[in-house]
């Protein structure tokens, strides 16, 4: 079947999203295929062994004929998981999905709407005011959640009092990932609002005075809490690290990885 592909793969299938974060830092410019394509990709994968598939980088609910490619992969016996800001997520959308899902997961940064709106932004916010409804939903239609945090210097000590409040009910994992500025600086050459953008994302990486000394402080932070949290004992909560070599994101085009393993796919 050619060069394994791993059992892991992350699918980018588009770059839209339905939100307009201060620090995103996803794919950009990614061409959406049409609906067979993918179902031929999703096949593809299959035949590949890989085991789970996770729909990322934009908001792939966005992405017409999800579920058709999501049951070609579930039928067959491999996990999927997609990461979502929840704006489209009701109990409509959230039955549609559960047949062929396995894991939905779900970003929260703060308990604090204020620190909340600062890091995804006013469209965000009526996410977090039905949150625990969200999961519940999730929960009583057979699938399991997932959080994804992004840690920064404005919600670094918000991370203990999120973990009290996702302990409310089970959950598969919760991932910390340390913010990057680096990751987001591309965006401010076609941004309206540059300017405020690159103050934003130096304020979720440094604090005070410490820009000035050249320290990454935040870094500091994100081990120094990783270290905190390890003592509850809880293998579900997982630091990511940019600048840690082996926590790094995982940053992969799914489909050029499968152009280049896969001959003859169109």
């Amino acid at each position: 079947m050619g060069q394994s592909l791993g059992e892991l793969v992350h699918w980018y299938d588009t770059s839209r999203c339905n939100l307009d974060c201060p620090g995103c830092f996803r794919e950009r410019g990614l061409v959406e295929t049409s609906l067979k394509q993918r179902e031929d990709l999703a096949r593809a994968l299959v035949c590949h062994g890989v085991k789970q598939v996770n729909f990322g980088n934009g908001e792939p609910l966005l992405v017409s004929g999800l579920e058709k490619v999501l049951k070609v992969l579930h039928d067959s016996g491999v996990k999927t998981e997609i990461h979502t800001n929840g704006i489209l997520l009701d109990k409509r959308r959230i039955e549609e999905l559960a047949p062929f899902t396995d894991i939905i997961a779900l970003p929260i940064d703060s308990l604090n709407p204020e620190t909340q709106q600062r890091i995804r932004g006013k469209r965000f916010m009526p996410v977090l005011g039905r949150f625990q409804d969200l999961v519940g939903m999730i929960h009583d239609a057979g699938m399991c959640v997932g959080y994804h945090t992004v840690f920064t210097a404005i919600n670094s000590n918000d991370v203990l009092p999120l973990w009290r409040y996702l302990n409310k009910r089970d959950f598969e994992y919760w991932r910390v990932y340390e913010f990057n500025g680096d990751l987001s600086m591309p965006r401010l050459e076609n941004s309206g609002n540059g300017i405020r953008r690159y103050r934003t994302i130096q304020r979720f990486g440094y604090q005070g005075t410490i820009k000035r000394l050249q320290t990454d402080c935040l870094f500091a932070k994100f081990i120094l809490k990783e270290e905190e949290m390890s003592k509850f004992g809880d293998d579900r909560v997982q630091f990511v690290g940019v600048h840690d070599p082996q926590k790094n994101h995982i940053f992969s085009w799914m489909e050029k990885e499968m152009q280049e393993h896969t001959p003859g796919l169109e």
